[in-house]
């Protein structure tokens, strides 16, 4: 017989709303270190940050997953309800979808604490 407390998992009771095209244009921003003009709009609307056009032509700077989740969380980035509501996960599934939009590559490190993010 399984014991039913060893199979409980944690996970959250209500659903979290986030907006993931933000997430990922500001990821982008944190990722392609974008000029001054560009970080001014980090907090405006998704419309009125980089369209894709303007994405694929910026560089990516070579950096670790940690440093853009360290990032993300700041509280100028993301509006505070969104930046509540972040997870690991959420991060990363931003990335995910950056990475297959713009052609980027993850990289695991040695001993699989981290992995970082560049250009393929």
């Amino acid at each position: 017989m399984v014991d039913k407390a060893a199979l409980q998992i944690g996970y959250a009771k209500t659903a979290k709303k986030v907006d993931m095209k933000r997430i990922k244009a500001v990821t982008w921003n944190i990722l392609t270190q974008a000029s001054n003009e560009d970080k001014e709009n980090i907090g405006a609307s998704p419309e009125k940050v980089q369209d894709k056009k303007s994405r694929a032509e910026g560089k990516v700077e070579e950096t670790n997953f940690s440093h853009v989740y360290r990032l993300l969380k700041q509280p100028h980035r993301l509006p505070s309800k969104m930046t509540e509501n972040l997870s690991v996960p959420l991060a990363f599934l931003a990335l995910l979808h950056l990475c297959n939009e713009e052609n980027l590559e993850i990289v695991p490190e040695s001993n699989l604490s981290d992995f970082t993010i560049r250009r393929n």
